[in-house]
């Protein structure tokens, strides 16, 4: 693997974190484990042959921990206890490597064991396996925890998985040049070479050591003075930004309410018209004018889904309305006003209605001259 793609395993809060500490620090990616067989040993039965399939290299894979701990080989169990870590695991990912899914762990060797020879890796792991079985498969609910990783010298050392070797070694923050003998950096050459690489503060002293420097301990006392006084102000002020924006968008949103809503009371004109045709009752001339005269003023959508159905709705509304106001039913099948001539033509018109006189009285359909229709 190359530097770039290790580095990118390794996320940048745990390398700023470790550079505190070690400015020069060892990281070796290591395969843990991959599709195949392996013979690891198991504690309490021995030597096993197993089959590992992808899915429970995934599940290996998922299940490590930033943070396990690594060790120079084996005990005779998977115990902690009077082991001595010589790293940990920084990064994890799943990797094809020469055609075989592969669990990657990627390790941060700690300072005082980077001289050592760690080239092959295993993992202590806790795996469900049949009762005394030599040779059995390993499949993704096989797999519980993954408890620690040991390393070893290939030379002394064989890895349960074949393949389960050091993929790459780097030495990150590596000098671009060694100090010699007793040469010593001056203070604008450190400096120069802060601001070359783009140090930050934070990335070449501890947190103790920032907070104990004159400047800073200066600083803080400053804005410490007034820091209860300005928390006030700024909360003052946030309250009622809050408060501001809230109202106005309370009214913003009434307002884009009723500009819905009266949108589609002028869309749902035409839909009035085709359901009073499609009802049969727009040549009932005196119902289509009262129930057109109501109209706009009346109706009152919901949304543009239920238009349909809420003009409707209205339409059965001011049906019973009309018929309590004139105590006449609409005409369903009525001839449209114009249409047809003779007794036929005139079906729904004649002496029989009440709402235009044919004897040269006043014309009831005007709401002037009628008490039961409602003025607008």
């Amino acid at each position: 693997m190359a530097e770039a793609e290790v580095l990118r395993l390794v996320p940048d809060r745990i390398i700023r974190d470790i550079k505190r500490e070690d400015p020069r620090p060892l990281f070796k990616a290591f395969v843990v484990s991959h599709e195949g067989i392996a013979q690891p040993t198991m504690v309490g039965i021995g030597k096993t042959i197993q089959r590992w399939f992808a899915g429970a290299v995934k599940a290996l894979a998922a299940i490590l921990r930033i943070g396990t701990k690594v060790f120079n080989g084996h005990e005779d169990d998977n115990s902690h206890d009077e082991r001595t870590p010589v790293g940990e695991v920084i990064g994890k990912t799943t990797e094809m490597i020469n055609g075989f899914l592969s669990a990657l762990a990627v390790t941060y060797i700690y300072p005082d064991f980077k001289d050592m020879t760690f080239d092959v890796a295993s993992i202590e792991a806790d795996i469900m396996v049949p009762s005394d079985a030599k040779e059995f498969e390993v499949n993704e609910p096989d797999v519980l925890a993954v408890t620690g990783i040991a390393l070893g010298d290939s030379k002394i050392d064989k890895p349960a998985f074949p393949g389960a070797t050091l993929q790459a070694a780097l030495q990150a923050f590596a000098e671009k040049r060694p100090i010699q003998g007793e040469n010593k950096m001056t203070l604008e050459e450190i400096k120069a070479a802060v601001r070359e690489n783009k140090f930050s503060p934070s990335q070449l002293f501890t947190q103790s050591e920032l907070v104990a420097d004159p400047i800073v301990v200066d600083h803080v006392d400053e804005k410490t003075n007034n820091i209860k006084g300005y928390q006030i102000r700024k909360l003052t002020d946030a309250e009622a930004k809050v408060a501001s924006l809230e109202e106005a968008n309370k009214t913003l949103t009434a307002q884009v309410g009723e500009l819905s809503k009266t949108t589609l009371v002028v869309k749902g004109r035409d839909v009035f018209t085709t359901i009073l045709k499609e009802r049969k009752i727009d040549g009932d001339e005196k119902f289509t004018r009262f129930a057109n005269k109501v109209y706009d003023k009346s109706f009152v959508p919901t949304d543009e889904a239920a238009l349909k159905a809420d003009l409707n709705k209205f339409v059965d509304a001011k049906i019973d309305e009309y018929k309590d106001f004139f105590g006449e039913e609409v005409k369903v099948g009525a001839a449209p006003a114009g249409g047809g001539n003779g007794a036929e033509g005139n079906k729904g018109v004649g002496a029989d209605n009440k709402g235009t006189s044919t004897g040269g009285g006043p014309d009831l359909m005007d709401p002037a001259n009628n008490d039961l229709i409602p003025q607008f």
